[in-house]
């Protein structure tokens, strides 16, 4: 996603993040630096099955922010309220296999590998279908409270 480079693009964030939690479309949460009012990354619950009781997890950071436990601390938290609130089994990722940060954090977090989905995921910018690796996180398998 590309930066917002204004307030209005702002607020039409906030109105598309309401009306996909309202329509159960997703839940997106806005990460913020904690000396800073300021938005520095998002990490969301999308594509829910609630026959299976799963969903999967997506996240981006600002660029500055790599590096310092900052998506990790809040992947925790939202897969604390996935398990415990939300009462979901599964939680997946779905990584372009290039995307090292990504894979190492999902391992960090608790997710395991599962396999490689071959040209899953369209590319707007490129125009290429691409792969991507599974990961799945089952709540009575690995999560630990």
């Amino acid at each position: 996603i590309e930066p917002m480079n204004s307030v209005d693009q702002g607020k039409k964030a906030v109105v598309a993040f309401q009306k996909g939690y309202e329509n159960k479309r997703f839940i997106r949460w806005c990460i913020t630096d904690k000396k800073v009012d300021k938005v520095i990354g998002l990490i969301t619950l999308h594509n829910f099955d609630e026959w299976n009781l799963k969903a999967e997890i997506g996240y981006m950071l600002n660029r500055k922010y790599w590096r310092l436990n900052v998506m990790s601390e809040a992947g925790e938290k939202v897969i604390k309220y996935a398990f415990e609130v939300m009462k979901l089994h599964r939680i997946e990722a779905s990584i372009h296999p290039d995307n090292i940060a990504s894979i190492n954090l999902s391992e960090k977090l608790g997710f395991k590998r599962e396999g490689l989905r071959r040209g899953s995921a369209y590319n707007r910018r490129t125009k290429i279908f691409e792969d991507r690796l599974i990961y799945g996180l089952v709540k009575d398998i690995g999560f630990q409270d």
